[in-house]
């Protein structure tokens, strides 16, 4: 089952500029996909959360964004 809905969501971003639900979409993907916690594409999921801030520029999409790149970069 996820590797259908991934598999749809790496189909959908892949289309146009991606919208605010196929983001949140791909980001959900991406964890989904990871078997530990230690495997997940943070990389990826930082590239998609600056997108979504582009798209919905909320407080809430900033801070998720900001772990992420503590994820990615460190402190």
């Amino acid at each position: 089952m996820i590797a259908k809905g991934t598999a749809l969501t790496d189909r959908a971003l892949g289309v146009r500029r991606a919208n605010r639900c196929q983001l949140q979409a791909g980001i959900a993907a991406l964890h989904a996909r990871a078997v530990r916690f230690e495997d997940t594409d943070w990389t990826q999921i930082e590239r998609l959360y600056r997108a979504l801030g582009e798209v919905e520029p909320t407080p809430l999409v900033a801070l998720n964004d900001a772990v992420v790149v503590l994820r990615v970069y460190g402190a």
